[in-house]
């Protein structure tokens, strides 16, 4: 699953992926639970997709983030610190194709 925090002070989105063996929206809440960003005053976190497909999943979690202003260690603007997916990494391009495949842009 892929999930989205915002922060109301700072409007500031956060992405984040997790898994787990419950429905997709007990997944989220579980990992939300003891979130680093619960501290920073990020408000709970809500289910954006779910797939069995991690692959695909891993992208969606990078669309997500590039389409929110994009990891502040690239200079960008969302409450990502660092991308989900290392720019080096010899897989995203498929991590990519499979999020597209499967949700879209």
């Amino acid at each position: 699953q892929t999930y989205t925090k915002t922060n109301p002070k700072t409007g500031e989105p956060y992405t984040g992926r997790t898994s787990g063996t419950g429905t997709p929206f007990q997944n989220v809440a579980k990992r939300d639970s003891n979130h680093a960003m619960n501290k920073k005053g990020f408000l709970p976190a809500k289910l954006d997709k779910s797939s069995t497909n991690k692959d695909a999943i891993r992208g969606r979690e990078q669309q997500l983030i590039e389409k929110n202003g994009g990891a502040k260690s690239k200079g960008g603007t969302s409450g990502n610190a660092i991308n989900g997916i290392s720019p080096k990494n010899k897989k995203k391009a498929k991590y990519m194709e499979e999020a597209k495949n499967e949700f879209g842009n």
